[in-house]
């Protein structure tokens, strides 16, 4: 394991493996494993909860913060720095996460953030593009699978 925390009513534990996969573990039942595996891009370098326990943040070595809903068991959103974010901390009241990234601090406020579902990812991510990829841009990314829209109401880039 690379990070741990429990929630602060202490009904879980959250653990973060160097593989970037986040375990939560339900203390009051014999720390039995959620099935829920959040994940992590890079390796995890802090885990915290939020006052209220909704809310998970995590810090990576890829750059960024993760926000997740840990009822949902998704990631809401991720946040992005200049440098790896070594320490993540939610304010007493829950509404804004300091994160720590080299020499910076930055506050976010979490109710001004935009939180996307996993359910609504391809939709939000299509409403902020103007062209889907060309197949040759394809290629470069998805070298071993077919081509396809991923926009559907969107041209192809030329």
């Amino acid at each position: 394991m690379h990070n741990i925390a429990y929630s602060n009513d202490g009904l879980w534990l959250a653990t973060a493996s160097s593989e970037g996969e986040i375990y939560l573990w339900d203390v009051e039942n014999n720390y039995t494993k959620s099935d829920k595996v959040l994940q992590i891009n890079g390796e995890p370098y802090s885990l915290e909860f939020s006052p209220d326990n909704n809310l998970l943040a995590g810090g990576s070595t890829n750059y960024f913060a993760y926000l997740w809903d840990i009822s949902l068991g998704q990631e809401i959103a991720r946040l992005p720095h200049k440098d790896v974010v070594r320490n993540v901390s939610f304010s007493p009241d829950g509404l804004r996460l300091a994160t720590v990234s080299r020499k910076s601090v930055q506050i976010w406020d979490i109710t001004a953030l935009p939180i996307i579902s996993t359910n609504n990812l391809v939709d939000a991510v299509c409403a902020h593009l103007t062209f889907n990829l060309s197949e040759s841009e394809w290629t470069e990314f998805y070298a071993n699978e077919d081509y396809r829209l991923l926009c559907p109401n969107l041209a192809i880039k030329e």
